[in-house]
């Protein structure tokens, strides 16, 4: 599903409410899985993996989310939590993070344009949505 992004922490800590609408949105594909390498399927069921891939190319926008989880749906958004990887030299630390996804109404692809305000309700109804929330990175 196409969104645009706004990560509400940085390095773990909550990001003000200013910061917050004067970010820039970074649009990708959003993806929800809990396919990961190493996981048996027989197993318990794998925490999600949550991922921003880059329209058109092969590569994450940003850090993937870890346990991640879907807590609020309203207005044409929702937030996604989880954990997330951040390199810092030769090693990763590990911070709490949320992800406002504003979603691109009417987006079947990469080229389409922002959201008009049709809201959450037209893209709940779409035959396609759940399986493109948990549809995998292409």
């Amino acid at each position: 599903m196409l969104v645009d992004v706004v990560e509400l922490r940085y390095r773990g800590a909550k990001r003000s409410r200013d910061d917050v609408k004067a970010a820039t949105p970074i649009r990708g594909l959003l993806s929800l899985t809990a396919a990961r390498p190493g996981w048996h399927p027989n197993k318990v069921q794998a925490p999600l993996l949550a991922g921003l891939v880059l329209p058109g190319a092969a590569q994450w926008a940003l850090s993937p989310l870890d346990h991640a989880r879907v807590t609020t749906i309203r207005n044409g958004s929702l937030v996604v939590v989880g954990l997330q990887e951040v390199p810092h030299g030769r090693n990763w630390d590990t911070f709490p993070q949320a992800w406002w996804c504003r979603i691109v109404a009417g987006a079947n692809g990469p080229s389409a344009g922002r959201s008009t305000g049709s809201g959450f309700a037209s893209v709940a109804r779409d035959p396609s949505f759940a399986s493109c929330l948990l549809a995998r990175p292409a």
